[in-house]
Formats: C-alpha cells, sequence, structure tokens
C-alpha cells in the first residue's frame, strides 16, 4: 500500500496539544459537577454538570466569584469551608440546595486545594448529586422509624398485658399460680404464691415443687410429682388433692391443676401450676362427715331400742 493511500495511519500529534480540548471533553461527560477556583475565590472553570447548576443565564460561569454562586442562606457554612480549603485543609461535607429549574438536590462536595511549590494557588470543586441516595436513605431512616414505633407500641401493649396479667395472679387470694420447669422445678414465683404459702421467692426460685407437699400430715398420701408432671406434659393437664406447706403456719388442703404451656409450634415453655386453698372446705366436709356418722349411730341405737320394745310388746301381747 502506497504511502499517500488514505488508509494508511497517521502518527498521533503530541500529547499536550490534544490534552486540553480531550480533558475539557472528558469534564463535560462526567455526571460530577467540577470547577476551579483561584485563590481569590474567582472560578476559571467549570465542567458541563456545573455549569448547568451554578451558571447564570446572562453571565458566564468563568470569572464569577465564589461567594455569589453560594446561596445566602448556605454563605455562613460554606464560605469558611472554602476559606480553609485555600489555607490547604482540604473540605468534606453534604449540603442540599436549589437547581435554576427549583429542584432541590442535595450534594455530596469536596474541595481540594491546589498546591504548587507549597504554596496554595486555588482549589478544585467536586460535587456529586446524591439526592437519589438521599431518598433512599430517607425512605429507610423513615421506615426504620416506622418499624421502630409499631415495635415500641406492640412492646407497650405486651407490656401492659403482662401488668393486668401479673396484677390479676398477684391479687389472687385462695389461689395462687406459679410456674415451673419440665423437671418440676419452680421458674416464676408470683406474690400470690408468695401470700399463699408464706414462703419468699429467694426460697422458693430453682426449688422443686415437692418442698410445697406435706408428707407429713395425717393421713397424707405422698404424691408421685413425676407422674403427674409428666402426665400434664403427655395429656395436657393433671390434678392433686392433699395437703401443701404453709411456712411457719398449719398446713392446708389444696386442689392442685398442673397445665402444661406449649408455643404455637407446640415445644413444651413449661408448666404452670394453679392451687387453690380447700381447707375451709375440707374442714366442713370433716365436720358433715363427723355429725353424719353421729347421726347414723344415733339412728342405729334408736332403732336397737324399737325393735326391743317391739319385742316386749309382742310378749305382753
Amino acid at each position: 500500500m502506497s504511502a499517500s493511500s488514505p488508509f494508511t495511519p497517521t502518527a498521533p500529534g503530541p500529547l499536550e496539544t490534544a490534552a486540553p480540548e480531550l480533558i475539557r471533553n472528558v469534564a463535560d461527560h462526567s455526571s460530577t459537577m467540577l470547577a476551579y477556583f483561584d485563590n481569590q475565590l474567582v472560578c476559571r472553570y467549570g465542567n458541563a454538570s456545573y455549569r448547568k447548576v451554578f451558571e447564570q443565564p446572562d453571565r458566564p460561569l468563568e470569572g464569577t466569584q465564589f461567594e455569589s454562586l453560594v446561596q445566602a442562606d448556605k454563605r455562613d457554612t460554606i464560605l469558611p469551608r472554602a476559606c480553609a480549603a485555600l489555607t490547604g485543609e482540604p473540605q468534606d461535607f453534604e449540603y442540599e440546595r436549589t437547581t435554576h429549574g427549583g429542584e432541590r438536590i442535595h450534594v455530596e462536595v469536596k474541595y481540594t486545594p491546589d498546591i504548587r511549590a507549597g504554596k496554595v494557588v486555588g482549589m478544585f470543586v467536586s460535587l456529586h448529586d446524591i439526592t437519589s441516595h438521599k431518598r433512599i436513605e430517607d425512605l429507610v431512616l423513615e421506615t426504620n422509624r416506622d418499624l421502630e414505633a409499631r415495635m415500641q407500641e406492640r412492646s407497650t401493649r405486651l407490656f401492659e398485658s403482662e401488668q393486668r396479667f401479673r396484677l390479676m395472679v398477684d391479687g389472687l387470694q385462695d389461689y395462687c399460680i406459679y410456674f415451673l420447669d419440665e423437671l418440676g422445678h419452680i421458674t416464676d414465683w408470683t406474690d400470690s404464691a408468695q401470700r399463699l404459702h408464706n414462703l419468699s421467692a429467694t426460697l422458693a426460685l430453682r426449688q422443686h415443687v415437692g418442698l410445697l407437699m406435706d408428707d407429713t400430715h395425717p393421713g397424707q398420701q405422698p404424691p408421685v410429682l413425676a407422674q403427674l408432671i409428666r402426665q400434664a406434659i403427655d395429656n395436657g393437664q393433671s390434678e392433686l388433692d392433699g395437703w401443701q406447706t404453709r411456712q411457719g403456719q398449719t398446713a392446708f388442703w389444696a386442689h392442685t391443676t398442673f397445665t402444661a404451656l406449649r408455643d404455637n409450634h407446640g415445644r413444651l415453655q413449661g408448666l404452670s401450676v394453679i392451687t387453690k386453698d380447700m381447707t375451709a372446705h375440707k374442714r366442713l366436709e370433716e365436720v358433715m362427715n363427723t355429725l353424719n356418722q353421729e347421726l347414723e349411730k344415733r339412728v342405729n341405737a334408736r332403732s336397737r331400742e324399737l325393735m326391743v320394745a317391739n319385742r316386749d310388746i309382742d310378749a305382753f301381747s
């Protein structure tokens, strides 16, 4: 192919010849807003993205004083940062401004000192529009606040519900309720249990429920608690009647119900124990039994007297 062929590649020109135009084109195609200000804070360059936001329609950007490009309500914040950059201190911050079209944008700003031969001769300015990221961030924060508020509301309702339950349980007089693990050890000792058994939580917690059973009372059959707990776990509930202890006082007759507690997945969470003081009922039952026995004795004695009288009448006749 001859040297005069149009397809013959030509040698590229020196880089410094193409550099200004190339650099300007690259900068103008960047979405980042780029500008340069000298040490008098006069604009010497701004790329297309920067001019779109900051350039006035009737005045070119180059030669414009930095202060006139800053919104009045932001000058107290931004001007000191620009002055700090001209002393050699890089600046990195965020702020919100309004474009010429009235759009509110959030920008990430960097001021980088231009230091030559140990002297600051200007500063490079770069602004990155982070409005979309900020909106997402605000949306996430708002969502988190809403979620937190809902969780707080739900926690408050749960707390109030728990408080009502606790007040109801602790306010029981002839009843008490407390909780066991699957081995029969006390895991939660309520005020009502403390009142009925006259036993503090310090002494009751982590002890086996057998501590509350009075095995010394006349006629009391020691309950097989392990079987009762297993029956409650397997069948949902079990019951016990018998004498129970009241610390430092006379034992009391009680009816006790063991109930297995399971979560929504059927996993055992422990057992609840509800005990009712039935001593008065027991005493009344004993009195009635004694009266019935006495009445039966009297009826039998009277019957024998009548039989003797009948025999005497028959003999007389």
